[in-house]
């Protein structure tokens, strides 16, 4: 909670500046180490608030927080707020394992799709990880649209017409 902006909280401060630069002290690799070791303690839940918390940090609608809370102080200047906490190929990584160890193939899909938006570099054990996992447990749907969202973004190449794919 303390790292959340003021206006998220619904804490009203006299000095909302330093109050917003607090989720600028704790950096990805902050979060990164904390997933480690909530999945090792099987915390699953609270990794996956984690996760939550990172993934709305990069959408573009919650960049107009930071303006709203200079406004309400009479802080005229245009400021933008860009992505807080940025995934990194760790991330997608330590995620990915939650989502195996959870079982919860959603969050495997949600995982994949944030890092391709991110641009994150995806190792192939990772992605093999994420579609033969999906496979596995029988989300033929999910494999094919990650499958095919890997092979539009460049990440897996495939020897035949991806039209006529089987898996």
């Amino acid at each position: 909670l303390y790292t959340l902006p003021a206006s998220k909280t619904g804490v009203q401060v006299r000095n909302s500046l330093s109050t917003n630069n607090r989720s600028r002290l704790v950096r990805t690799q902050h979060l990164n180490r904390l997933l480690r070791l909530l999945t090792n303690a099987k915390m699953y839940s609270e990794a996956k608030n984690i996760f939550a918390l990172m993934r709305n940090s990069t959408d573009a609608a919650n960049t107009s927080d930071y303006r709203t809370i200079h406004d309400d102080f009479g802080d005229s200047r245009e400021r933008g707020l860009s992505s807080v906490w940025r995934p990194t190929t760790f991330t997608i990584a330590e995620l990915i394992r939650v989502a195996r160890a959870s079982d919860d193939p959603c969050l495997v899909s949600e995982v994949m799709d944030w890092g391709l938006r991110e641009a994150v570099l995806l190792p192939e054990g990772v992605i093999s990880d994420s579609i033969s996992y999906l496979f596995a447990v029988g989300q033929n749907e999910r494999t094919i649209n990650l499958y095919y969202q890997l092979y539009d973004a460049g990440k897996i190449n495939h020897w035949s017409d991806r039209e006529n794919l089987e898996l």
